[in-house]
């Protein structure tokens, strides 16, 4: 479903770069296909108490039970509106390249995934950006199989929900780059959960 695996995986990477790993024992990755982000972070030497995934395909599901990890892990099928009432007061959720495929309101979605978060726990997500400035220059259109936001909706959908925003920006996903929001398709934010 990625453009590239070198974009997934430069996605998970700036996370690994943005968030504050030392907090996090508890982590919910919604829309985890197949648990990669898990084992990336793995291989940087981070351990957790438990890890929960969550994935909408039984199949993914399937691959993602499979996979070796050192921390205990589960892996549940469902939906972002619909997450198990069981997954609570995690340290950090992420959710990298969900919003576009939810299929629901970007404000219900950020909520939905901000109210299972414990007090002072981060929130990491990236997703498509509308106001790349391809699309008025160059006469791109945007992918109609994709949801896409501008910056300050995501960012009002964020702060709404009771999260700090720590860090946000453009991101080229081939290239792994920060860059200014203009320049690209992709947006990511980094928050705290403060109410």
């Amino acid at each position: 479903m990625w453009g590239s695996e070198e974009s997934m995986l430069n996605r998970f990477r700036l996370g690994l770069d943005v968030i504050n790993w030392p907090d996090v024992n508890r982590w919910l990755d919604i829309g985890c296909g197949t648990g990669r982000f898990f084992e990336i972070a793995e291989t940087k030497n981070l351990q957790f108490q438990q890890l929960i995934g969550v994935d909408i395909t039984e199949s993914i599901v399937a691959q993602a039970r499979d996979r070796a990890l050192s921390s205990p892990a589960i892996f549940e099928v469902g939906d972002l509106e619909f997450l198990p009432m069981d997954i609570q007061n995690v340290d950090l959720i992420t959710l990298v390249g969900v919003l576009q495929l939810c299929g629901c309101p970007l404000a219900s979605a950020v909520r939905h995934s901000v109210d299972r978060l414990n007090n002072n726990g981060q929130l990491f997500l990236t997703t498509k950006h509308l106001g790349w400035s391809a699309f008025s220059e160059n006469g791109f259109d945007p992918d109609p199989a994709h949801s896409w936001f501008l910056m300050d909706d995501v960012r009002q959908a964020v702060t709404d929900s009771g999260v700090k925003i720590l860090n946000e920006g453009g991101f080229l996903p081939k290239e792994g780059k920060i860059v200014p929001i203009e320049d690209t398709h992709t947006l990511f934010i980094h928050g705290q959960k403060i109410r």
